[in-house]
C-alpha cells in the first residue's frame, strides 16, 4: 500500500508541470496571432534602392539648398541605373571605318613611247633602296621576255649617277644578276628623257647628259 502523502505530491508535481506546458503553448498561440494581424494591418514596406545599395538614405537631401540637392539626386539616379544595368564585360568594338577607295579607280603609271620601248616614270625597282635611289626606268619587250633599264644615283654618294639593267629571259629561264653602271662622271642622278631604238638619253637635275647603249652596255658620247 502506497504511502498517501508521497502520491499526493507526485499528483501536484504532475498538475504543475500541465500548468506550464498549457501557459508556454497560450504564449505561443498569442505570439503568433498577434504577429499575423502587425503584418496585416501595418502599410506595405517601400524599398530604398540607395538605402539598400549605398547605405544612403535620400529623405537627407531635403534640407539641402535646391541646386546641391538637384546635383546630389541626379548622382543618386545614375548610380542606381548604373547598379541595375551594368555594362556587358566585353562590350563589342564599334566596325573599323572602311578605307576611302580612289575616285578615279586604280592608280596608273604614267608612261610614254620612247624609242623601241617606254619610259616608265617610277621609282620602283627591284633594288634595295638602301643603296640606290631610282629617278624612272625603260623597259622593252623582248619574245617572251623584257628589259629593264633603272636611272637614279647612290644612296651613299648621290652625286654619282647609276644605271640598273636587269633582263628577265622568258620561257622559265633564270635571269641573269643585275648590272649596275655608273655614270662617267659625278654630275647627280640621271634620269631617262629619250630613247633613240636601244640608245638611252640621260639627264641630271643640273642639265648634264649621257648616252647609254643598252645592247652594248656602254656610255657614248653625246
Amino acid at each position: 500500500m502506497q504511502n498517501p502523502s508521497g502520491a499526493s505530491r507526485r499528483l501536484a508535481l504532475v498538475s504543475i508541470a500541465g500548468a506550464v506546458v498549457a501557459s508556454v503553448l497560450a504564449l505561443m498561440v498569442w505570439w503568433r496571432v498577434g504577429t499575423l494581424a502587425l503584418s496585416q494591418n501595418a502599410p506595405a514596406a517601400q524599398p530604398n534602392a540607395v538605402a539598400d545599395m549605398f547605405g544612403i538614405d535620400p529623405a537627407q537631401f531635403a534640407g539641402l539648398p535646391p541646386e546641391k540637392r538637384a546635383l546630389l539626386e541626379g548622382s543618386y539616379l545614375r548610380a542606381v541605373q548604373g547598379r541595375r544595368s551594368p555594362p556587358p564585360k566585353n562590350p563589342a568594338a564599334p566596325p573599323p571605318t572602311p578605307a576611302p577607295t580612289p575616285a578615279g579607280g586604280p592608280i596608273t603609271v604614267p608612261q610614254r613611247p620612247a624609242g623601241a620601248g617606254i619610259i616608265v616614270e617610277s621609282g620602283l625597282a627591284p633594288l634595295p633602296g638602301s643603296v640606290y635611289k631610282i629617278e624612272n626606268s625603260w623597259h622593252k619587250s623582248e619574245g617572251n621576255g623584257f628589259i629593264q633599264v633603272f636611272a637614279g644615283a647612290e644612296r651613299e654618294d648621290p652625286a654619282q649617277g647609276v644605271v640598273a639593267v636587269v633582263v628577265a629571259p622568258g620561257n622559265g629561264q633564270p635571269s641573269p644578276p643585275v648590272e649596275v653602271y655608273r655614270t662617267p662622271t659625278k654630275a647627280g642622278a640621271v634620269r631617262v628623257v629619250e630613247a633613240e631604238g636601244e640608245r638611252l638619253t640621260l639627264r641630271t637635275s643640273s642639265g648634264a647628259t649621257f648616252i647609254f647603249d643598252v645592247p652594248t652596255r656602254r656610255f657614248l658620247s653625246p
